[in-house]
């Protein structure tokens, strides 16, 4: 992985009606959806909110020195523990 520092982030949620502008897509360096299963057509943007912002806190912890150790510890013990 490598690590970019960034200068400006912002999280864009928008109403099921009306979505996003154009104008707020176009400008965007990244873009993203939650995978939803079965026949659900939308996540309410007071449930899909809380994802997001975990999903970007477990994804800056994993940059972090501390954390990445204390994953690659982890990851290993897993892999190891059955010999």
């Amino acid at each position: 992985m490598k690590r970019t520092t960034a200068t400006c982030a912002r999280q864009v949620m928008s109403n099921e009606s009306s979505g996003i502008s154009d104008e707020a897509v176009v400008a965007s360096a990244i873009r993203i959806s939650i995978p939803m299963l079965g026949s659900i057509a939308t996540v309410n943007r007071g449930i899909s909110t809380p994802c997001v912002v975990h999903e970007i806190a477990k994804q800056h912890r994993a940059f972090r020195p501390e954390h990445r150790r204390a994953l690659e510890n982890k990851a290993f013990a897993a892999r190891t523990a059955g010999d």
